[in-house]
């Protein structure tokens, strides 16, 4: 009985130092599969963290109204590619990284052997943050790719490859059409009509096709006022749509009304 007292609790110390003073690891290869229960449904998402490519993949299945995904970020380079697999137009959309919903491999690593430590390699969207953000197409298909490494060249084989910037704040996004009524097309006209009282067309956006999101619990490292080291560790809902570029009037409140519409394959 003494035996297993003194084994419980050297276990129990174990796990505190790890949790509260994670340790970075710098080498090799790691790989999570996270049990999600989002609104009622159960999906496994996969993480695999290269150390010393500095490179984070996370794929992630159809559920609910998301996309199925596959997701690299490269740190060398500081570039993601989103591709959006399971829709009937499969696409990948490069963009600049961002520390803030990008971690690094040693951020995640430390994370999500905390979710496997207090939560059993469970997340859900009760005890969460979530970050939603939509980017837009500013340029593509991409027909060059040598710019990237071989494994996004390789993670992008097959799929047509769009340039997307995040779209600021105060974007003004519109529904696709009123769910009361009738869809009705869209206008796709050399000439649109005036807008009332003649007043400009203005750059509006709309969300037309499923998004995609990963589920994140990932450490950052920082500093007191002590100068002593700190982690935060926050479990994120990152969430991310792809929109339609418009012009559309004052008046339009669907995007079905607006004007040269850019789809770019989005």
């Amino acid at each position: 009985m003494m035996y297993r007292l003194v084994f419980l609790l050297s276990l129990m110390v174990q796990l505190a130092i790890v949790i509260s003073k994670p340790s970075f690891k710098t080498s090799g290869v790691s790989k999570f599969d996270v049990e999600v229960e989002e609104k009622g449904v159960h999906f496994d998402e996969k993480v695999n963290l290269d150390f010393e490519e500095e490179v984070v993949e996370m794929f992630v299945p159809h559920h609910n109204d998301v996309a199925e995904t596959k997701t690299i970020i490269d740190h060398k380079r500081n570039l993601v590619v989103v591709c959006f697999t399971g829709v009937p137009k499969p696409a990948c959309f490069l963009r600049q990284a961002n520390g803030t919903i990008d971690p690094r491999p040693e951020e995640l690593n430390m994370g999500m052997m905390a979710t496997w430590l207090q939560d059993n390699g469970k997340m859900d969207d009760k005890h969460i943050t979530t970050v939603k953000s939509s980017f837009v197409v500013t340029d593509g298909p991409l027909w060059t790719r040598t710019f990237l490494s071989k494994k996004m060249q390789v993670f992008t084989n097959g799929f047509p490859l769009y340039r997307i910037e995040e779209l600021k704040g105060d974007a003004r996004i519109l529904p696709f059409s009123d769910p009361t009524k009738k869809r009705t097309k869209r206008q796709t006209g050399l000439r649109a009509p005036p807008c009332v009282d003649n007043a400009p067309r203005t750059l509006s956006y709309g969300i037309t096709k499923p998004g995609g999101c990963n589920w994140l619990h990932f450490c950052k490292k920082g500093r007191d006022k002590n100068n002593l080291p700190t982690y935060t560790c926050p479990k994120v809902h990152f969430t991310y749509r792809v929109v339609y570029e418009c012009l559309c009037c004052p008046e339009h409140k669907y995007l079905q009304h607006c004007f040269g519409c850019a789809k770019r394959n989005v």
